[in-house]
This record gives structure tokens, C-alpha cells and sequence, in this order.
């Protein structure tokens, strides 16, 4: 048990037991996402369908997530996580299991239906991240926490290229909990009334709009353009995935050092639409030692992106119930990459890789451009602020709370 802000919040560390069994969890569902467009080459062959079909097995995650997100992020609300985390994994099993069947080549549409169940029911895993890094964790860690949680999925991907009480702790990490506690519900119209808010859900659409659409079009776009493609795919997408668990967890600590989120977040910006063009730039020389450069810093800076995105937006919309604010940012945030990787793939036998890929460009510069007219409006922080200026409202919020 470590002592925070005063006597009467406490961090306890069987939470980083709790953080490694989420990890383990998003290891396993997410090494399913990418493990048939990584090969998207031998899966078409195999099962004789066409990138489109191959793809959905990755888009997948972005459909259901615009249909379950704010359902499932109720759904974590009401239920807690160890409820959440058992049912997620328990789905992810079985459908897992029914996928074995689907060997058969005239049995795609089992392999694609049970792929669409796992994605659906990965929110909750996805949902649990927020959750449990505001219930658990302090306010200065919550960076760290989500950044273990993207290492964790980075290593799911990366390996498709080649439970004690989980729910609320008996005492808050710091006075932003307890006081979220306290709070009356609020209308979402408020969330969706948020200046900030709206732009972070934008701002972290057009990211994984870049990100996802790279690694679901890198087998079709290397092959395009390399006579050694299969060896480049494989090397560059274990590159990629494998520099991004760094890339979270740096900007995690990067954040707890600093606490400047709003410069941070427009360098990181600016540094994953320079890796963009970088790799734009590999496909047209067919430079491989390049195309990895580029991957190591799409890695780093598209996820390190996301992890700051999501610090961010538990800030702006403190005391609003992040299982919730984290549902709605999560059933937008995958639009954009609804239409940048099916455009992608269908450019890129008509125009090329190079110019098929300057969606991603074109996203990233408008990233850059939201990224400015978002304020450093950080209410949770200031929370703790006033704790620390004035103790004695903690006893006061403490005798509300018995």
C-alpha cells in the first residue's frame, strides 16, 4: 500500500497485477486482429478471396466499434471491470476456438464471423484501460498505465507479423476520484458539447486512420512495389509493432516528467506525419532500409499519439465517468479508418502504393492542424491541485462520501 495526496487516499500495489492481467488479455485478442492481413497474400490465395475480404478481417475492429463502444462502455459502468474482463474473455475464447474449424477454404465466412465477435467483444478489454488507470492508479501514472496497455497490444501485433477484485479499490488513488465519486450524472449532450473533447476524437480518428490503414495495406503496398516483398512485409511490420512499445511507453513517462500536453501533442503530430511521408517516400525509391526507418517511427510516434490523446481526454472531460467519455471516443475514432484503408486498397491497383498512401499523408496534416485549437484545459489536474492548497477538503469530501 502507498500513501497518496494525504492519509485518506492510498494506491495499493496489487494494481499492477490487475494492469498485467489486462495486458495479457489485449496481447491475446489483438495478436487475432492483425494475423490475416500481416499474410494478407497467402490468405486470399488460400481461402480465394480478394485484399477487400482480407481486410475486413482487421476492419473488423473498426466497424464494431462504432456500434459497441458506448454500449459496452454502460456496460463497464454498470458491471465493473472483473464482471467486464471475465465475460470479454470468456467470448474471445470461444469464437477463438470456433475459428479452428474455419480451416476449411470454403469457410471463410465463419473465419470472418467469429473474427467480427472478437472485435466486438475487445471493447471491454479496450474499455477496462481507462477504467483501470483512473480507479487505480494516481492521476501523474494514468499515462504510464494506458502506455503499458498499448505496449501490451503492440506485442499482440507484433507476434501476428512473424483475476484478484479488478473493480474499485477500498480507497481512492487521489481527491479527483473521490470527487468523481460524488458527482451527479451528467448528460452526454454536455460530453458532445466539449470543445476539447470533440477535437481529441478527431485528432486521435485521423491517427489511427494513418495507423491502421498502414499495417492492414502493408502486404498489398510492399508487394506492389519490392521484388523481395514477402521478406520486406515481415521484417517492416515486426519493426513497426515492435518500435511502438517503446513509443508508448516513453510517452507516458514523457508526459509524467513534463505535463505539457498540448505541446507534446502537436509534436507528436508532427512527428507521425514526417514518418508518414518517410515511408510514402520508401515505396516510391523501393528503398528498404528506409521503408524500416520509417516503420520504427511510425511505431513510436502513432502510438505515443494515442497514449497522450487519451491522458488528454480524461483531463478535459473530468468528472464525466471515463467508462462512458471513453465509449464515445471510441465509437468515433475508428471512422476514419473505415474510410482510409478500404480507399487505400482499392487505389492502390489503380494508381499505386505511393499515391494510394497519400490519404495517409493528407490525414496526418489535418491532425496537426486540429492538434493547435485544442486548449490545456486540465481539470483533473487541477483537482488534485486544490486538494494539496486546501486538506481540509478531503476530510470534508470524506464525511460526504460515509
Amino acid at each position: 500500500m502507498e500513501k497518496s495526496c494525504s492519509n485518506s487516499f492510498v494506491t495499493y500495489k496489487r494494481r499492477y497485477l490487475n494492469l498485467l492481467l489486462l495486458c495479457l488479455n489485449l496481447i491475446i485478442t489483438y495478436f487475432q486482429q492483425t494475423i490475416y492481413t500481416s499474410i494478407a497474400n497467402v490468405t486470399t490465395e488460400y481461402y480465394h478471396v480478394n485484399y477487400i475480404h482480407v481486410n475486413l478481417t482487421g476492419l473488423s475492429w473498426d466497424i464494431t466499434s462504432i456500434l459497441f463502444y458506448y454500449i459496452f462502455g454502460k456496460f463497464v459502468e454498470k458491471f465493473g471491470l472483473e464482471t467486464s474482463m471475465v465475460v470479454s474473455a470468456f467470448i474471445n475464447a470461444l469464437s477463438a476456438s470456433f475459428k479452428c474449424i474455419a480451416v476449411k477454404r470454403n469457410l471463410f465466412w465463419l473465419l470472418l464471423t467469429c473474427q467480427f465477435i472478437c472485435a466486438a467483444v475487445n471493447k471491454l478489454f479496450v474499455l477496462s484501460m481507462s477504467v483501470m488507470a483512473t480507479t487505480w492508479f494516481k492521476s501523474n501514472e494514468f499515462a504510464l498505465a494506458v502506455g503499458i496497455c498499448e505496449a501490451a497490444i503492440a506485442i499482440g501485433i507484433t507476434i501476428s507479423f512473424l483475476f484478484p477484485g479488478l473493480d474499485k479499490p477500498p480507497t481512492p488513488p487521489c481527491l479527483a476520484e473521490q470527487r468523481r465519486a460524488n458527482v451527479k450524472r451528467q448528460s452526454i449532450r454536455k460530453l458532445l458539447k466539449n470543445k476539447n473533447f470533440v477535437l481529441l476524437v478527431a485528432c486521435i480518428g485521423l491517427v489511427d486512420g494513418i495507423y491502421a490503414a498502414i499495417n492492414y495495406t502493408l502486404n498489398q503496398s510492399v508487394l506492389s512495389q519490392f521484388a523481395n516483398g514477402n521478406d520486406v512485409v515481415s521484417i517492416a511490420g515486426v519493426i513497426n509493432s515492435l518500435s511502438s512499445i517503446p513509443g508508448s511507453i516513453f510517452a507516458g513517462i514523457l508526459l509524467k516528467k513534463c505535463s505539457k500536453f498540448k505541446l507534446l501533442h502537436i509534436f507528436y503530430s508532427v512527428f507521425l506525419t514526417f514518418s508518414t511521408a518517410l515511408y510514402i517516400l520508401s515505396l516510391w525509391l523501393q528503398f528498404a532500409l528506409l521503408l524500416y526507418l520509417s516503420s520504427v517511427f511510425l511505431g513510436l510516434s502513432a502510438i505515443g499519439t494515442m497514449v497522450l490523446i487519451y491522458d488528454y481526454v480524461v483531463e478535459v472531460t473530468y468528472p464525466y465517468p471515463e467508462s462512458v467519455s471513453f465509449g464515445v471516443l471510441f465509437t468515433f475514432m475508428y471512422a476514419p479508418t473505415l474510410l482510409s484503408a478500404p480507399l487505400i486498397t482499392l487505389l492502390i491497383p489503380k494508381y499505386g502504393a505511393v499515391i494510394a498512401n497519400s490519404v495517409n499523408l493528407v490525414f496526418g496534416f489535418l491532425s496537426i492542424f486540429l492538434a493547435i485549437f485544442v486548449s490545456e484545459d486540465l481539470r483533473r489536474k487541477k483537482a488534485n491541485e486544490e486538494a494539496a492548497q486546501s486538506p481540509e477538503q478531503i476530510i470534508e469530501l470524506m464525511e460526504v462520501k460515509n
